[in-house]
Formats: C-alpha cells, structure tokens, sequence
C-alpha cells in the first residue's frame, strides 16, 4: 500500500452530493472540453522516456474508483487502477560502439499506444479509438553497458504474436531484429 499526495481543485456542481473522479497523469486528458466521464478521453504517450532502471512515469495511466460522498470530503482515499501494461525487454549479446540514442518497438497488427476512452464510473476502456503500433523511447544520456540492456516502457495491455525492435545509438547506427 502506497499513500501519494494530490493536489485537488474543483467546484461544487450540486450541493446535495459529489462525485470524484481522477486520472494519472493529469495530461494524459486529451478533451479539453471532456465533460462526459463515461467516454473520457486520455492518451497513453507513444514517444517515452524512460531511465535505466524504470519506466518514464508520464507515460503512466492509472484512473481511480469513483468516490461519491452527500458531503465535501476533507479527505479522501481514493483506489487506482493501472490501464497500461509495463513492459520490460532485455537486450542482450548486444555490444554498440556508442550510446543508445532510441529504441523503437513496433508490431504490424495491433495499436500499441495512443488515444483510448475510458469510462471513469467503471474504469473500463476501450484501448485505441486513434492508435500507434509503436513505443518510441528515447534517451538523452544512456550509457554503454555491455551485453545486457533493461528497457522499460508501457503501452496497452496485448497479446504479439510478432514484433520489431529498433535501436538506434548515438553515432545513428541502427540495429533491427
């Protein structure tokens, strides 16, 4: 159990009850004027950036379960739920002359990430309404390890049959597999 502290701004819509809704990251929102919480719009980032040793939190996605209370709570404890898939690849027998610059993962078939609705009464999504088939993540200082790289990234929860992963280093060599 984790606690995390949130800054809270709203208005009072009704004075006979409130309804609270959340979604991490807060830009994740992609309708500025998305007022209807059962198609919500919000995007999971297709370029990450991400370090050597986690995921890049802002291409996080998590949405909390509806609170409603009759009275303004001075505090609330709210429950998330994750709506991406964290996704960790281990590049090994992999020796570049120069730093990573990015990695791209890519599959032909299925969105990756991209625009999805989810429903913030029931957290339920329908992943993809706009999609990509890639992860792009980028590093602005990866340094040279030797054979084995830890990658991190999220994108929507998939089964692949098939994919491609790109890395491109510094010096603008690519490799493929």
């Amino acid at each position: 159990s984790t606690t995390t502290s949130f800054i809270v701004e709203g208005v009072t819509a009704s004075k006979t009850g409130y309804t609270i809704q959340a979604v991490y990251p807060a830009d994740a929102n992609k309708g500025a004027r998305d007022t209807n919480p059962n198609v919500y719009k919000i995007e999971t980032a297709t370029t990450q950036t991400p370090s050597t040793t986690s995921f890049d939190v802002a291409a996080d996605m998590l949405v909390a379960k509806e609170v409603t209370t009759t009275e303004q709570p001075s505090e609330l404890n709210m429950q998330f739920t994750r709506l991406v898939a964290l996704g960790e690849m281990t590049l090994t027998e992999f020796t570049p002359e120069s730093a990573i610059k990015s990695v791209t993962f890519s599959t032909s078939d299925t969105a990756l990430t991209g625009r999805s609705y989810v429903n913030l009464s029931t957290t339920e999504v329908e992943y993809g309404y706009t999609g990509s088939k890639e992860v792009i993540l980028s590093y602005s200082s990866y340094e040279v390890w030797g054979d084995a790289y830890k990658i991190y990234f999220t994108c929507f929860p998939a089964e692949l049959t098939t994919f491609t992963v790109v890395v491109e280093t510094v010096d603008g060599t690519k490799y493929t597999k």
